[in-house]
Order: C-alpha cells, then structure tokens, then sequence
C-alpha cells in the first residue's frame, strides 16, 4: 500500500484508469496541479483533499493516512450491522394462535431492520414449499411493494397487494436444501 499521500493519489488514480487530465477536470485544477500532487511537489489544500477523494471515490482519511476508518467500506457496513435473533412460529392457524405460540427456533441475522419475525411453513404456501422460512417485518409502508401477510376472517394468507389487512411485508425466504 503507498505510504505518501502522493502515492496514493496515484496508485488510486491508476487503479481507476483515470489520466493525471481526467483528475484535474474532476478536481477543478489543471493537470500540472495533479503531477505536482503525484510528484510530492505539493500537498493538496483541504478543498482539493476533499474533491479528490471524491472523485477517486476513496474516503479523506486515507487519502491522508492510508488508514481505513472501521465505519466505511461495504466489508465494514455489513459487519457493524446488529445481529438479531429473530424469533421463528410455525405458520398459525389464526391471530389467537399466532399470539400465544412461543418461538419454534430462532435464527441468528444481519439486518437493520428492528421488527422482523419468521414463520415456518409446514405445508405450500403461494410460490412457497414447505419447510421454508419466510421472514417478515411488521414496518410496512403504504408504498411498499412485494409479497404481504395479510388477516382476514382471523386466518393468514400471503398477498401480493397491500391492504388494510397486511400485518407485515416479506423480507427474506430462507429454503432448505
């Protein structure tokens, strides 16, 4: 890894396939500016530190460092997201069944999501063989798309409308193999 700022204005630039004149335009300099950066002729102001690492799509700190900060990078965003243990039912015959079962399982998962909970499919349901784990959230939006759980008549059945009666939106599905 290049331990200068320059070198890593250039490794970075290269890596990209970007020239010392596409830089420039991107930074709002003119070239010879990016070869003095490149060279070690000259340390970037923080305005210019701050368009580069834009435009080379890289964050400032280790523009200037060469030190990731633990909060960046998509490795980094997905292992700071909580892991939930969310709570798995078998699929309920009816609301009064669904509130006084206990978890079957639960499985351990990485989402930002807060109110989401799993139910076990015995049998077929929809596009769904069973022993398939639908996992849903109860944040549901008016605008959301995708596949409902909706009551009606104190019985669930999945739906592709949202409606007055949809208790939770799909969010994954998890199938054995």
């Amino acid at each position: 890894m290049p331990d200068k700022i320059a070198s890593r204005i250039r490794y970075r630039r290269k890596e990209l396939g970007l020239s010392q004149k596409a830089l420039a335009k991107a930074c709002g300099v003119g070239q010879p500016t990016v070869a003095n950066w490149e060279g070690g002729g000259h340390t970037p102001r923080q305005a210019s530190l701050t368009n580069i690492a834009a435009a080379l799509r890289i964050d400032e700190v280790w523009l200037l460092s060469g030190e990731y900060r633990p909060d960046r990078g998509p490795l980094n965003k997905y292992l700071m997201r909580p892991i939930r243990h969310v709570a798995v039912f078998d699929w309920p015959s009816s609301a009064a069944a669904l509130n006084r079962a206990s978890p079957k399982t639960y499985i351990p998962m990485t989402t930002d999501r807060e109110n989401v909970f799993g139910l076990h499919l015995t049998s077929d349901k929809g596009p769904f063989k069973a022993k398939t784990t639908l996992v849903f959230s109860r944040d549901v939006d008016s605008q959301d798309a995708g596949l409902f759980l909706n009551m009606s008549d104190d019985t669930y059945s999945l739906s592709e409308h949202n409606s007055d009666d949809s208790q939770a939106r799909l969010v994954y599905s998890l199938t054995p193999h």
